[in-house]
């Protein structure tokens, strides 16, 4: 009552007492609901009774897991209900506001993970235009209102209200940060107002190290957390929160608003040069499909493991070999020694260009491990990929007036089913060696785009299995729930990387890909950097591990400058391939037409990706070359360029000339 005639100076009849002891009956009722659901699934689908060897034991947790899924969910919606509650008795007091306006859920309430016990992070996106003192004024004293009616249900523990005289958080002295709260029963409450916490429209304090926050924004001003440069002062952790909401109360469209400034400060489209030139790489980009399908009948079809079948595995790497110089590439033979002592050789075909050899040079790469498992034929793992590298690679050389500025480089990898030895040498000794000599910064090495694999297409509803646990992790392009509003079907590309510090790939990569509901694009983005080292202490390394399972990895293992992401089709966890993922049946009767237009699409869309980086002329009318047969002989299309031979072999240290 205080609160409304001195602050807001508004005279009215308070709310009754009895009012805050309903909203405490609701949190007890609300959490005995919760305790009796959970001793529920306890009995209903408790995997402990089971041996751990016994197959039902994973049916069993998968239930268990979807039913706990369920329950999260729904104390989700509740908690919603219970703030909107709240918030409406506040605005009844306070009069309507000012502009439209939207309260978006933080944290575990956008992510949800809420319990009964969680506090409320939270934010207010303002209309655009409409952030002005009064608007300010009012969402603050909504926001204080709202604080108070929160301490009301008696769950605030006073070292979260950072009272100086008893938790002065901001002093170097730690004798001001004495009070601790073993009496008051921790439970729902406002995010604390520490320095490291502050999730909520109050903000933050000026610190010493960083500036004032205010989470009362338009969406255009709250989306500019996402900024490299901001979320690198804030060390992250305030961008991460920002980036998955949940809708509250208020107006929805804010938040919709709001959303798509957050994509677009992570998925920024090309100027509009670039997005011209990818219309046009489109429209001549031209792959075959009676091509790729022969390649994977006739070369890729057998397994290719260096112990299990030695004769194919050295067949193929002639083949490669041939194929790349057929097309007019620089070719070389990397040999290297496995950890088992087997010998290894990664296949390199490079397409210099005008600025190849020099520091204006900035790469790229495009690449496909060649070698299987031992007992699978590899035609989707990794035939596919192997099929849309060398008909890329076809494409960009079959004209020869595309000359272009920047070096292209394609790579078949060996070795990557046993830990991803082939690249990993390739990075070390080719790569890293040939920018140091040539005096080219790591960060004007445009990137490595994986391939692995690429043909398993599956409409059908139910097809595309995604770990539950990949639901849980921050996540603003909301991958699960896209793939989960589609019916799970395995109808899109995935794309892999890690967020801001890859979108030089994957950002022309979505634009050229173009998708259709038919054949859709998602990212699975990391918010890391330097994963290898940054990965084991996040909360969600468990997930992030399963994106570094292929070649792309190697190039972040080796050095976090170095831009790199995997394009698949998301191997063992669609269709067929939930078993035969590394088995006998992964073979060509999974070959669909479904599956081969999919792999040309891919196809198409990396290709357009390299001539986009590497500067390929468009003003360009040679048609396109021949497809050429499965097996090429002799030089095939030459490219009328000058190959720096010298000078790239040289940064190529040594390597054995194909």
């Amino acid at each position: 009552m205080q609160f409304l005639r001195n602050t807001c100076n508004i005279d009215c009849e308070p709310f009754p007492y009895s009012s805050a002891l309903d909203h405490r009956k609701e949190l007890e009722n609300t959490r005995g609901r919760v305790k009796s659901q959970l001793e529920t699934i306890h009995e209903q689908h408790n995997p402990y009774q089971y041996d751990e060897d016994d197959p039902v034991v994973r049916e069993v947790e998968i239930k268990r897991a979807e039913a706990i899924k369920n329950l999260f969910k729904s104390i989700t919606v509740g908690r919603q209900e219970f703030i909107q509650l709240l918030t409406d008795e506040c605005i009844a007091k306070l009069g309507p506001p000012p502009c439209k306006y939207a309260f978006i859920g933080l944290g575990s309430q956008a992510t949800e993970l809420v319990t009964p016990y969680s506090d409320l992070e939270f934010a207010i996106l303002i209309e655009e235009g409409k952030d002005d003192d009064d608007t300010q004024r009012y969402f603050q004293n909504l926001t204080h209102y709202l604080h108070l009616k929160i301490i009301n249900l008696g769950e605030t523990i006073l070292p979260a209200m950072a009272i100086p005289s008893l938790n002065d958080f901001l002093s170097e002295d730690p004798e001001k940060d004495w009070f601790f709260d073993s009496v008051t029963p921790r439970g729902f409450s406002f995010d604390g107002f520490m320095p490291w916490a502050s999730k909520t429209p109050f903000g933050r304090d000026k610190t010493k190290s960083k500036p004032s926050v205010s989470l009362i924004q338009t969406p255009a001003k709250l989306a500019e957390y996402q900024q490299l440069h901001i979320a690198v002062a804030e060390g992250y952790h305030l961008s991460d929160i920002l980036r998955r909401v949940s809708y509250l109360t208020g107006d929805e469209s804010l938040v919709d608003e709001y959303m798509d400034k957050i994509f677009l400060h992570h998925h920024p489209p090309p100027p509009a040069s670039l997005r011209s030139r990818v219309t046009a790489s489109a429209a001549s980009a031209g792959s075959s499909i009676d091509n790729l399908r022969r390649l994977l009948i006739e070369k890729f079809s057998t397994n290719r493991h260096h112990a299990a079948n030695p004769e194919n595995k050295e067949a193929t790497r002639v083949f490669l070999t041939q194929t790349f110089e057929s097309y007019g590439l620089d070719v070389t033979m990397q040999a290297f020694t496995s950890k088992t002592r087997s010998q290894g050789k990664n296949i390199i075909g490079t397409l210099p260009g005008r600025h190849t050899g020099t520091p204006a040079d900035r790469p790229v790469l495009l690449a496909a491990h060649y070698d299987t498992v031992r007992d699978s034929p590899g035609v989707i793992d990794n035939g596919s990929g192997l099929a849309a590298l060398l008909e890329s690679a076809r494409l960009i050389t079959s004209q020869s007036c595309r000359k272009p500025n920047h070096t292209i480089i394609f790579v078949a990898f060996d070795f990557e089913e046993s830990g991803k030895e082939g690249s990993e040498a390739y990075v070390s000794d080719v790569l890293l060696p040939y920018l140091n000599e040539t005096g080219i910064p790591l960060a004007n090495f445009q990137g490595a785009m994986s391939m692995d694999p690429l043909l398993n297409y599956n409409n059908t509803e139910g097809s595309q299995y995604i770990p539950p646990e990949f639901d849980m992790v921050p996540d603003p392009d909301n991958t699960y729930d896209n793939v989960a509003a589609d019916g799970f079907r395995g109808n899109f590309i995935g794309i892999y990387g890690r967020r801001d510090y890859d979108a030089h790939l994957y950002s022309p990569m979505l634009q050229a890909w173009n998708g259709s509901a038919q054949y859709r694009a998602e990212t699975l983005l990391m918010p890391l950097r330097d994963v290898y080292q940054e990965g084991p202490s996040d909360p969600f390394w468990p997930v992030y591990r399963e994106l570094l399972r292929s070649d792309h990895a190697s190039f972040w293992k080796n050095n976090p400058d170095l831009k790199a992401i995997q394009i698949s089709d998301t191997g063992q966890f669609r269709g067929r391939m939930q078993q035969c993922y590394h088995q006998e049946c992964d073979n060509i009767q999974l070959m669909t037409e479904e599956g081969l237009v999919f792999l040309k699409k891919t196809t198409d869309a990396v290709t357009i990706t390299l001539r986009l980086l590497a500067g390929v002329e468009e003003n360009c009318t040679d048609p396109d070359g021949p497809t050429p047969s499965a097996t090429p002989s002799g030089a095939g299309i030459a490219l009328q360029v000058a190959i720096l031979a010298a000078g790239l072999r040289t940064a190529l240290l040594a390597v054995i000339v194909g």
